[in-house]
């Protein structure tokens, strides 16, 4: 199953670079519904230094991605032990 993460990352990497917003949120949920993806809060990271400016439209915050992809993270890992198809 690793060569299914690493399948994974190479799509997230190139969606972070090469697709719009929306699309690399699905993929991280994606991402977070079948591992434990502690990659995603990189991934998050790496788009906000990549793209991250602050806007008046979200109380001048600069890191929208790691915010959203970090309590993506914290849900995924609520929902994961609440869920009896889960092992973590």
């Amino acid at each position: 199953m690793p060569y299914l993460r690493i399948i994974f990352n190479v799509l997230i990497f190139g969606s972070v670079l090469f697709f719009p917003w929306w699309f690399t949120i699905i993929i991280a949920i994606f991402f977070l519904s079948v591992f434990n993806a502690y990659e995603v809060l990189f991934w998050g990271l790496f788009a906000d230094m990549l793209y991250g400016v602050s806007t008046p439209n979200f109380f001048g915050i600069q890191f929208i991605f790691t915010i959203i992809f970090t309590l993506f993270f914290i849900c995924a890992r609520i929902l994961k032990k609440k869920l009896i198809h889960y092992d973590i």
